[in-house]
């Protein structure tokens, strides 16, 4: 009686195993193709849900703490413009229906928003009537104004202009010297400068234009006298070494900046 080796055997069994389960494949197909489809779109589901993608928020304290601390970017239209640069914009929901929308249209369901780091003049305001009121823009979640509940969120707005570039408001003002960056003092109550990357490196992109504001006598800055406008820059300087004293994320951000230039 010839015996089989044993790597022989093996091989035999591993084969039987295999056209076993291409059996039970073959067989099942459709039931396995169900239940990966199932899978797949149980997965869809609850993203769904957790990035809320057809959520309208009519509410600041509707947003979720996360979408804040995410810095989540969001789409409206804004519909109205009151002083102090305050935009009432119209939620749009990544997807939304004919039903939701009209709902939307709805004065009470406006969600208020801010510029942040900003103080908006009357000139500012008036440019924000005249630009942005009917547009689309993208509202990047920042903070929120204290308050129980909350008066307003506080965003770095961008006016969508195509798909690939949009330009930001806050820093638009800035430059154009119609609005200036709120006191330090100020912004140390709503945002997280000394750890948050992303509001530190928007701050000082806002500072860098409006230094440049000033120095050039743009907008706000036009009638401004010599000795004020030095004293007005150095104190820009200290709040802005200051500030990148208190943050090592927006010094190392700073000195990467100052050596590609």
């Amino acid at each position: 009686m010839r015996v089989m080796p044993k790597s022989d055997k093996s091989t035999g069994l591993t084969q039987e195993y295999f056209d076993k389960l291409h059996t039970f494949f073959d067989s099942n197909i459709r039931g396995i193709k169900y239940t990966i489809y199932g899978v797949g779109f149980a997965g869809l589901v609850l993203i769904a849900r957790s990035i809320q993608i057809a959520k309208v928020f009519k509410r600041v304290e509707d947003i979720p703490a996360e979408f804040i601390s995410k810095h989540v970017k969001l789409q409206g239209n804004v519909c109205r413009v009151q002083p102090f640069g305050v935009l009432y914009v119209r939620h749009i929901p990544i997807i939304t229906s004919r039903w939701k929308y009209w709902e939307t249209k709805e004065e009470q369901h406006l969600l208020p928003v801010k510029l942040a780091f900003l103080d908006v003049t009357p000139a500012g305001n008036k440019w924000l009537v005249d630009k942005v009121t009917n547009k689309n823009v993208w509202f990047t979640l920042l903070a929120v104004e204290p308050g129980d509940p909350p008066a307003a969120a506080l965003c770095h707005v961008k006016l969508q202009r195509n798909f690939l570039l949009n330009k930001s408001i806050n820093l638009e003002l800035v430059k154009l010297g119609l609005c200036k960056i709120s006191s330090y003092e100020d912004l140390k109550t709503k945002f997280s400068l000394s750890t948050n990357v992303y509001q530190s490196s928007l701050l000082d992109e806002l500072i860098q234009a409006e230094s440049h504001a000033i120095q050039k006598k743009i907008g706000l800055w036009a009638d401004m006298d010599v000795q004020t406008r030095e004293k007005t820059l150095l104190g820009k300087a200290v709040r802005f070494t200051k500030k990148i004293l208190l943050s090592p994320f927006s010094a190392v951000g700073w000195v990467i900046k100052k050596l590609r230039r």
